[in-house]
């Protein structure tokens, strides 16, 4: 599905076709999603170490113990926040750390520790909590316990007339504080949808070859055949579109050049010829010319010595079968676009179209030159020849586009869809 469009020669992006491109795709998006959350719920689960949280509270009072007033004032709270600072400065202290990691018995720096241990103070109260997260929860706990166990001497040493008493000890966790499995779930779904909806968007924009031969019809162009399984199909489907007895000139188009139009002209020739028709092939793609060792013909001279005046008609034309004469695209010319729209040209197939049924003339498209735009607006009919993946789109309406303002018939596509011929 092509989401790029041309504007006034500028490419944009197409929203309503991200949409049905998305629309469209809503299985993957999907897919992708539960692939997500699933692998994201069993590394949070199995892989990533979990910490586990538990806290003690601490009582800090500006009064020793057996000294409190019967009323608490503005005075004695203030006191209270400003030791309860203290404390919290005294139990991140390294030495404070190095005692409890010994009382506790566990093998951690201060520096390790101090990474696990919080101290906060609850608003407009004399209570404090000691909050620690370790991997382990048994050590969550246990290393709690020992800061408690060590917080009210170490204050009682620093502010005699203060008191800190220990309300409670540490439970032993029993399920994890963090990471969250379901934050951890709900975060993959939404990055695997994400995720998925970024890689369709630029695969869409990368691949913009043709993929179907429903995609040239939307386009208006009429599939003549699709090869190499409908190669008998073409040759009837041109007789039929071209119909009287004059001589009839059918330029082959290809997008990208010379790689599969000798093949189409050589199967289209052929089925002519053994119908009794005489058929001229005329290579005009001088910048990529291919008859001459896909048919095994002499190079020169061609096209461009006859359009020079450098030889005859006679001379450069050579029998190839019974019916098939081939004119190959010769010296290589400096500028062949100027060639393909000068009046020599049309000389040439005027006098060509008295001696034969059919001229047949080879051509590519890589870019729109005047001078194939003026050729395809003097033959008889256009084919343009297209292949799968290799085609982009976008240069095919372009092209198609300049065709029909340059008042060329096209009388549809051949359509390569990379399949091998049945049998």
């Amino acid at each position: 599905m092509d989401i790029l469009i041309r504007k006034n020669g500028q490419t944009e992006m197409d929203l309503s076709a991200v949409f049905r491109l998305l629309l469209k795709k809503m299985w993957v998006i999907i897919l992708a999603a539960l692939i997500g959350g699933a692998a994201s719920y069993v590394y949070t689960d199995r892989v990533v170490l979990p910490t586990y949280e538990t806290s003690v509270a601490l009582y800090v009072s500006n009064t020793a113990e057996g000294n409190q007033a019967p009323s608490i004032t503005t005075s004695d709270m203030a006191a209270s926040m400003m030791l309860m600072q203290t404390c919290s400065t005294v139990i991140k202290e390294v030495e404070t750390l190095e005692t409890a990691i010994k009382l506790s018995g566990l093998d951690y720096t201060a520096q390790e520790l101090l990474q696990m241990v919080q101290v906060e103070g609850v608003e407009n109260t004399k209570i404090m909590y000691i909050i620690v997260k370790a991997h382990n929860a048994q050590e969550a706990a246990l290393i709690a316990d020992s800061i408690a166990e060590i917080t009210p001497g170490i204050m009682k040493a620093i502010e005699p007339a203060g008191s800190v008493r220990i309300l409670n000890r540490a439970k032993v966790p029993d399920r994890k504080s963090e990471p969250s499995n379901a934050k951890a779930a709900l975060m993959g779904v939404v990055g695997g949808a994400l995720l998925a909806i970024i890689l369709l968007i630029l695969s869409a924009m990368l691949n913009t070859g043709l993929k179907t031969a429903g995609q040239l019809t939307a386009l208006g162009l009429p599939v003549l055949a699709i090869m190499p399984l409908e190669a008998g199909k073409l040759k009837g489907n041109l007789v039929y579109s071209l119909p009287g007895s004059q001589c009839k000139s059918i330029l082959f188009t290809e997008f990208p050049p010379c790689e599969n139009d000798p093949f189409t002209a050589a199967e289209v020739t052929g089925a002519l010829a053994n119908d009794g028709f005489r058929v001229l092939l005329m290579e005009c793609n001088l910048n990529y010319p291919c008859l001459k060792k896909k048919l095994e013909l002499r190079k020169e001279p061609g096209l461009t010595d006859i359009l020079i005046g450098k030889v005859k008609f006679e001379s450069a034309v050579q029998n190839y079968k019974k019916n098939v004469d081939v004119i190959t695209a010769g010296t290589v010319s400096v500028n062949p676009d100027k060639l393909l729209a000068s009046e020599e040209m049309d000389k040439l197939l005027d006098a060509a179209g008295s001696e034969y049924d059919y001229i047949l003339l080879l051509s590519s498209a890589e870019k729109t030159d005047p001078g194939v735009l003026r050729l395809a607006a003097r033959v008889s009919g256009n084919v343009l020849i297209t292949s799968r993946k290799s085609t982009r789109t976008a240069a095919l309406k372009d092209y198609l586009n300049s065709l029909q303002t340059a008042g060329a018939n096209v009388l549809g596509t051949v359509f390569f869809d990379g399949k091998k011929r049945a049998g």
